[in-house]
């Protein structure tokens, strides 16, 4: 029998679950986003019935394409484990049993360097996802309290301080919260409290989590470039997006709860081992509810994920700051080649000086180049010829002389090609600076 100084809060708050499904409470765990109601939406979007397979595998794949549409993932493929881990987040619920798996793996969303994309994708996932809630520093309180009530969702974004040993509150709800009983002691007013911590989970950050939250994680590497849509420029058109598709999750979900329950205990045998078994079950349990169809194809992208978690690259914090540098001198080389491009087109010139270049570049009302002093150094005096060099040299083009005027002392100067300067840009199709 349980020592009645032992209490759980057992999240009997009443907030939204994120879909309509009665559970052995009698409580009815409906959704309170400001959503239509999920039985009623299908009808009013067009849709054909959630329970369909048809329209199970065209939901999965529009999770994707929106997810794909803002973000570039280094691997195209984890957009498909994203949609469905998606998916599992409106199994959970506040109250009753809280989801239909004993463990549900973490999103580790990393990079190299800054300014590819994991926020946008935490974005992302604030508008399709069960219940979100971002965070960036909480008390430990206040994870406590919100996991035990609503059973939310949480993206955690700039978690960089779990790359280290250090014992942060966050750290220690994540070393057991992706079982789905897991819970923390606490002593409150003299009594043992039992907090759960089971919840789906996502963490941004620059580098890696350590090795026993990694071991936790499908890990989604995130790629520095320009998506097919700017978040932030239609961010409207996203929103309007992202809740229709979180709309359809919660009717799909729901009406798919049987099945994935029973899907659960016919799961049984697995390719992987150990820790990447658990932590794969789920979505590969979603898969075979939502597009069967594709189970080969998640087959592959979740062995090769799992191999390169165990046996691949690892972002090591001395790297990051020589990758940082990298990704800048290539972002403003691309953005450079770019606008010296630019600015020889308007002018109508197959060659120009480079004494002549860098004052039209100066001239370009919305160029960084007339404060511009470097990668290391972004409050400098402005571009300058050897900066210029420097930076256009990755791309295999540089300055080299030219006749301007006739062929007499005087008229043979430094400066730049317009095709050479074009086939430097298409050489390296990557994308402009994010």
């Amino acid at each position: 029998m349980r020592d009645s100084n032992w209490h759980t809060i057992n999240g009997d708050s009443g907030f939204s679950s994120g879909y309509t499904r009665r559970d052995t409470s009698g409580g009815d765990d409906t959704d309170e986003c400001g959503l239509m109601p999920a039985e009623t939406w299908s009808a009013k979007d067009g849709h054909d019935d959630p329970s369909g397979a048809a329209s199970r595998l065209k939901l999965v794949a529009e999770i994707e394409r929106f997810l794909t549409d803002y973000v570039v993932f280094e691997n195209p493929a984890c957009g498909f484990v994203v949609a469905l881990w998606i998916l599992g987040t409106h199994t959970w619920r506040a109250r009753g049993v809280p989801c239909p798996f004993r463990a549900f793996a973490y999103l580790l969303v990393t990079s190299r360097f800054k300014g590819s994309g994991k926020s946008t994708l935490l974005a992302l996932l604030l508008l399709v996802c069960r219940d979100p809630e971002l965070l960036t520093s909480p008390t430990g309180a206040a994870i406590f309290r919100m996991i035990g009530s609503r059973r939310p969702t949480l993206l955690c974004d700039q978690q960089e301080q779990l790359s280290g040993p250090s014992m942060t509150v966050l750290n220690e709800v994540l070393l057991t919260g992706y079982m789905r009983d897991a819970v923390v002691p606490r002593v409150v007013n003299k009594v043992v409290v039992r907090y759960p911590t089971g919840c789906p989970k996502a963490c941004a950050l620059v580098g890696d989590l350590n090795d026993t939250l990694r071991d936790r994680c499908i890990i989604v590497r995130m790629q520095r470039a320009v998506p097919p849509r700017d978040l932030d420029a239609s961010y409207e058109i996203a929103e309007q997006d992202g809740y229709r598709l979180r709309a359809r999750a919660i009717a799909s979900v729901a009406t798919a709860m049987e099945e994935i329950e029973a899907a659960v205990m016919d799961s049984v045998e697995s390719p992987f081992k150990f820790r990447e078994k658990q932590i794969w079950r789920p979505i590969f349990v979603l898969c075979a509810v939502f597009c069967p169809s594709r189970a080969s194809e998640l087959m592959r992208v979740a062995a090769d994920l799992s191999a390169e978690k165990r046996t691949g690259r690892r972002y090591q914090a001395s790297q990051l700051k020589e990758f940082e540098d990298q990704a800048d001198q290539e972002m403003w080389g691309r953005w450079l080649l770019e606008d010296m491009i630019g600015v020889m087109k308007v002018r109508q010139r197959e060659k120009m000086e480079t004494a002549e270049m860098l004052k039209a570049l100066f001239d370009l009302d919305e160029g960084p180049w007339r404060r511009f002093g470097g990668p290391d150094e972004l409050d400098g005096n402005g571009l300058n010829s050897e900066k210029m060099a420097r930076l256009i040299r990755p791309f295999g083009v540089g300055p080299r002389r030219f006749w301007f005027g006739p062929k007499e002392s005087g008229n043979q100067k430094h400066g730049y090609s317009l095709s050479e300067l074009e086939d430097a840009l298409r050489r390296n199709p990557s994308p402009r600076h994010p």
